[in-house]
């Protein structure tokens, strides 16, 4: 049992209880049911006991989100009620308790009437326009989408996913492209899952854009799913994200060939994707000739340039040239070191056994 493990799990602060439930809802079905249930219970007696719930409205507030991820969403809607001054966190997570719903709705809209005036987050829209496309209610949803971009919103990359995906289950194709072109424009780190199945789906209907496309590759090369995309005919923003998908799924060879094929086209970031890919496999001596040749073209390194030469050299275990290359990068073009090049170092002091060298730079 629970208490087997943590003997003294009720003489915890609430706050630490809150952490604490996680990790345990990933054990089996039935006893991550009875541990959360039991750790629920000591975190909502502690509140009481120790006068977290006046002390500490961020802990009601997850204790609102822990009661919906149980769904227990009476629970959840008693501990709401029970905070004196609710704040948009504490909306947004009463919203998401009922999401699928519409009376996540009626919740909104009684967060917009109360006297304290509180206006939405971006996670307030994402988690209702997530609802909208489920229920699915496009009335609704286009008046959020309206709130977002009065509200500043509507780049934010979660509420753009969820519009993306509002339209598309609406039957409004043209819209979600626009928006989906739209996300892969501004932001390269697009929920993968969310990009790669709006794409997939929407490939059916709609013609691609090389914007759509590059932003499919980059989602698909996150989960190693490259073979979703075929038949894509080759530019430079497909190229590159080609280059990084190849390489992020370790077919460093098909990374080449694009790479090749293009070479004398792609600017730095293809360079850098390519660079990038051997780095993973820590195939430094691949890496560093790419590095001159791409100097002898006349292109000038970045600070991304230099951090896949330094991860090959940590992925091939070599101190020496990651000290020098670091060096390198700093003192000869004057690049300011962020935390993956300082990663990169220590890591490879501490395979090395310089544990206090590591230690300092840290």
């Amino acid at each position: 049992m629970i208490y087997e493990i943590f003997p003294n799990l009720c003489n915890l602060a609430p706050v630490v209880l809150v952490l604490v439930v996680e990790p345990f809802r990933s054990k089996q079905a039935n006893q991550a049911l009875q541990w959360t249930q039991q750790i629920r219970r000591c975190i909502h007696a502690q509140t009481i006991t120790t006068g977290a719930a006046k002390a500490n409205r961020a802990v009601l507030n997850n204790l609102i989100t822990l009661y919906s991820k149980s769904n227990l969403r009476s629970d959840a809607a008693r501990v709401f009620q029970s905070i004196p001054s609710p704040n948009v966190v504490s909306w947004t997570a009463l919203t998401s308790a009922f999401s699928n719903s519409p009376l996540s709705f009626h919740h909104f809209i009684s967060m917009l009437r109360h006297p304290s005036r509180i206006l939405p987050n971006a996670h307030t829209l994402t988690s209702l326009l997530k609802t909208c496309a489920s229920l699915p209610s496009l009335t609704f949803g286009t008046q959020l989408h309206s709130v977002a971009i009065k509200l500043g919103f509507s780049s934010q990359l979660f509420t753009v996913s969820a519009l993306v995906s509002l339209y598309f289950k609406t039957g409004l194709l043209n819209n979600a492209k626009m928006m989906f072109d739209e996300m892969s424009m501004r932001n390269e780190n697009s929920k993968p899952i969310d990009a790669l199945s709006c794409f997939v789906e929407m490939r059916s209907a709609l013609k691609s854009t090389m914007a759509s496309v590059s932003g499919a590759l980059r989602a698909a090369s996150d989960m190693a799913m490259l073979e979703q995309l075929t038949g894509l005919n080759l530019n430079i923003i497909v190229g590159s994200a080609l280059i990084d998908g190849y390489g992020k799924c370790g077919l460093v060879g098909n990374a080449r060939g694009v790479f090749d094929e293009l070479e004398m086209e792609l600017n730095i970031v293809g360079w850098n994707a390519m660079m990038a890919g051997y780095a993973q496999q820590g195939e430094h001596g691949n890496a560093v000739e790419l590095f001159t040749l791409m100097e002898e073209r006349g292109m000038v390194p970045d600070d991304y340039s230099f951090l896949a030469t330094l991860t090959a050299f940590y992925n091939a275990s070599l101190v020496e040239e990651t000290e020098i290359w670091f060096r390198r990068m700093t003192e000869e073009y004057s690049l300011e070191p962020c935390l993956e090049h300082y990663n990169c170092l220590v890591g490879a002091l501490g395979k090395e056994g310089r544990l206090e060298e590591a230690e300092r730079i840290a």
